[in-house]
């Protein structure tokens, strides 16, 4: 790894303004969405549970980050946790991918910051401080459908791709997917939330049942993944 560290001094020294830009942006978008998550009527316990997942999820991905010697580090850390097989981070990694699905779906009456919180810094952290409406919709937008549809194939064509530039395109279109109905809620005649439900679930089955299985993880963003996953089963647990 000294090799790395060595290399991404330069790598960073060559950075276009573009790809500094771009990561003030993500940097300005998150913080305004933690910012505003956490002005809500939040317990105190959840709250600090919270912040304890930006700092261990975080700290993971900064130290991969420092490290990481190729072009995206963004690309980079999510070929880590597909790639691999058996031996990689995939079953792990998927659950968590279909749960943020799930969850976009389930959260569609929710603020967009909730879900721009999850996307871009970590699902447990958001969902810690999220609180579901006490008599939930029995519709929800079409969009919603038709976004979980579009992210569960991205999510089975992640671990099948060939290339860093086929998994960034898959991934584009995963992110896009969780993004975009909040944006855009077409359809808001709806589709019935409970028969999306099962079939959102049905997905994530499918998709666990065709993965692999995964050894505990070993590198920084294998771990850090690893542990959003654990806390937001934890998440789901307390909400049912």
């Amino acid at each position: 790894r000294s090799g790395q560290r060595g290399s991404a001094g330069s790598a960073l020294a060559a950075d276009q303004p573009r790809p500094m830009f771009q990561t003030a942006v993500y940097l300005v978008c998150l913080a305004g969405a933690i910012a505003w998550c956490y002005s809500q009527r939040v317990p105190t316990a959840r709250l600090a549970a919270s912040v304890g997942c930006i700092a261990v999820t975080w700290f993971y991905i900064v130290r991969f980050m420092v490290q990481y010697e190729g072009e995206n580090a963004f690309d980079g850390a999510y070929a880590d946790v597909i790639f691999g097989g058996r031996e990689g981070n995939w079953g792990f990694t998927q659950m968590l991918l279909t749960w943020a699905i799930a969850a976009m779906v389930w959260s569609h009456e929710a603020s967009c910051a909730y879900q721009v919180f999850g996307v871009f810094g970590a699902m447990s952290a958001s969902f810690l401080v999220y609180r579901p409406p006490a008599s939930p919709a029995k519709h929800a937008p079409c969009s919603y459908l038709i976004a979980a549809l579009v992210g569960f194939w991205c999510t089975w064509m992640l671990p099948r791709s060939d290339s860093l530039a086929d998994l960034g395109f898959w991934l584009w279109g995963l992110h896009a997917a969780l993004l975009v109905p909040k944006f855009l809620p077409f359809g808001r005649w709806g589709v019935d939330a409970c028969s999306t439900y099962v079939l959102v679930a049905a997905l994530c089955f499918f998709v666990h049942a065709f993965s692999t299985s995964s050894p505990w993880p070993r590198t920084d963003c294998q771990i850090s993944i690893t542990v959003d996953l654990f806390v937001v089963c934890a998440v789901t647990v307390v909400h049912i």
